[in-house]
């Protein structure tokens, strides 16, 4: 008996109990999100959030003078910056001889494999390459890290998050607000001369300087990613045995199941396949680049909650819809999702790492 358009779905939400939350494990930054409990729903096209800049008050040293009037605060909690949501569609289709020509539940494997699960794969592959470097095919309105990159969510055009300049000549505009006039609105950057003679260094003192801004209530930069080959040189230059971390990359993936990362300070550093050093403006950057992220600080949206209208957002499948006069099924996965941070200062990017 030939498979029943419907069963596709079925049997794959069947197989992958737990769906919603693949993504986070396909990648470390997602997977760190919601590990901080950072994941929420998104209720509106955009969102206005309240944004760590510096301290919000100030020292009043009253000294032998108790009757010394007190300064107020300044008020930094009432800077706010803002994003929008994007919502992404992955379409394909399935020729209904295929699904006349299968036959049981081997023949229903192989077809799970050949459309939805491949489908899905590439889909969380492409929004991973928006995110490091902004240059996800389709994925035009999804945040990204890369501050030479734009992004362009309701048509509004931005700036990615690392802008891989020292942080008093950053003047990229980042969630809606301008690094140059916005006080404490930057990330902290470091640049690499040659990975063995102060590649090391540099990495501590990006990582340091993101770690004491604000004395940071919560936690350090706990995961970091960079090109490949500023990965190799790190690991090149480590005299204790290597310890492999491996995270979970969920299923499906392209090969493995597992990236693995090495140790720096509370961080886990892994290689990241989709940043490519060529594709960068900034010329430091084109000599390696390392992102330092303190997931604390980053927020995931989704939107979305009926599942048979407009889906609840997390890769949800939509169909099959009959193609007009054709003999083709067509089967939607969507995903409405939403990045931002709430510091940029608690964040850290290190180029030159390339340079061994």
């Amino acid at each position: 008996m030939a498979i029943n358009p419907d069963v596709l779905v079925t049997a794959l939400q069947e197989v992958r109990k737990g769906e919603t939350e693949t993504f986070t494990k396909f990648h470390p930054c997602f997977d760190k999100i919601v590990e901080k409990g950072n994941k929420t729903k998104l209720d509106a096209p955009w969102v206005e959030f309240a944004v760590v800049t510096e301290g919000v008050g100030s020292i009043n040293d009253v000294g032998n003078d108790p009757d010394k009037f007190l300064t107020g605060g300044r008020r930094q909690s009432g800077v706010k910056g803002n994003e929008y949501g994007a919502t992404l569609i992955y379409v394909y289709d399935v020729p209904g001889q295929d699904l006349r020509e299968a036959h049981g539940e081997a023949d229903l494997v192989g077809l799970l494999k050949r459309y939805p699960i491949r489908s899905m794969a590439d889909f969380k592959e492409t929004i991973a390459m928006q995110l490091v470097m902004g240059n996800g095919p389709g994925c035009s309105s999804v945040f990204t890290f890369n501050g030479d990159a734009t992004y362009s969510p309701k048509g509004q055009s931005r700036k990615g998050m690392f802008e891989m300049e020292a942080s008093a000549s950053q003047t990229n505009t980042v969630h809606g607000l301008t690094q140059s006039t916005t006080r404490g609105w930057y990330t902290q950057h470091r640049h690499i001369t040659a990975m063995g003679s102060d590649g090391l260094k540099k990495m501590r003192y990006a990582y340091g300087d993101a770690e004491v801004e604000g004395a940071n209530p919560d936690g350090s930069v706990d995961l970091m990613i960079g090109d490949r080959d500023s990965f190799e040189n790190y690991c090149d230059e480590l005299t204790d045995f290597i310890q492999l971390v491996s995270a979970d990359k969920g299923d499906p993936g392209p090969g493995k199941k597992t990236r693995q990362g090495v140790p720096f300070r509370e961080a886990i550093f892994y290689p990241e396949p989709y940043i490519i050093r060529a594709d960068f403006t900034t010329t430091d950057a084109q000599s390696g680049i390392i992102y330092g992220i303190n997931s604390s600080k980053m927020i995931l949206r989704t939107q979305g909650h009926d599942a048979k209208m407009e889906t609840n957002g997390d890769f949800a499948h939509r169909g099959p819809i009959r193609l007009p006069q054709q003999d083709m099924w067509r089967y939607e996965i969507v995903e409405s999702l939403l990045i931002h941070t709430t510091s940029l200062r608690h964040h850290f990017s290190v180029s030159g790492g390339a340079n061994p």
